[in-house]
């Protein structure tokens, strides 16, 4: 059953806070005490509609739902905008491109088109008719897949306030999924090791209860970007903590 739907006075703030005090959607979500995907869902909607702060003088409560909550489409499915679905799997290998913002675009060039959801299912759906890709199979606690992921982060020194770049390190195992991640300064080597070694420990534990329990065996993937397979191998360093690049050379890219 779906939820209530949140007062038009909250959602006023979240643009507000959002759009003009420019704030995070998780300090936005516990100021107004609300859930970050209830947040991110408004702001979705609102930038769909093409609002902007300040909003249109006069514009009332029930002119902002409408805006917000277009009622749906009568078109038949086959008569809506289909996307270029072809373009749409060539945008997401682009770095930080979702579906959510395709979905946006689509909707701004078409606003009689698909919901999010039936755009995602429908995407889903398409790659599925691609050439077969081969399933592996990952016996439980047998094997870590590695990679650092997506874009360097922003991490702000708390003593002095300065803003570095941090990457983040992930490892996950073949069979349950079971996921380690943390920041380190670079892809150097040094730090590509002690990255492991704590992702190493931290997943080494998970895939002996899954051993134990006799955890069915399933395929997993990490990330977008290509992994490297790494079996429980002997890793010399202790800590996952932030410490010293490693030299350029011998960067993982």
């Amino acid at each position: 059953m779906p939820g209530e739907r949140v007062p038009m006075r909250k959602i006023r703030d979240v643009l507000r806070l959002g759009w003009g005090q420019g704030l995070s959607q998780r300090v936005m979500a516990r100021s107004l005490g609300l859930s970050q995907g209830v947040v991110h869902a408004y702001l979705r909607r609102a930038r769909s509609a093409g609002l902007t702060l300040p909003l249109p003088e006069g514009l009332s409560d029930a002119g902002l739902e409408a805006l917000l909550f277009p009622a749906p489409s009568g078109a038949a499915v086959e008569d809506r905008p289909q996307p270029d679905w072809a373009w749409v799997h060539r945008e997401l290998r682009r770095p930080n491109v979702t579906l959510s913002l395709l979905w946006e675009e689509y909707r701004a060039g078409a606003p009689d088109g698909f919901g999010y959801s039936w755009f995602c299912d429908l995407y889903r759906s398409w790659t599925g008719r691609l050439k077969p890709t081969l399933r592996q199979i990952h016996p439980a606690g047998e094997r870590i897949f590695v990679d650092f992921a997506g874009s360097p982060m922003a991490v702000l020194e708390g003593a002095s306030g300065e803003e570095r770049r941090a990457e983040i390190f992930v490892a996950v195992l073949g069979a349950s999924s079971y996921t380690f991640a943390c920041a380190v300064w670079s892809q150097g080597l040094a730090d590509w090791l002690r990255a492991g070694a704590a992702g190493s420990r931290r997943t080494a534990s998970a895939g002996e209860k899954g051993r134990r329990a006799g955890a069915p065996p399933s395929g997993a993937m990490c990330g977008r970007s290509s992994t490297s397979a790494v079996s429980r191998g002997s890793w010399s360093a202790t800590t996952c903590a932030p410490g010293s690049a490693g030299p350029a050379s011998t960067s993982r890219r």
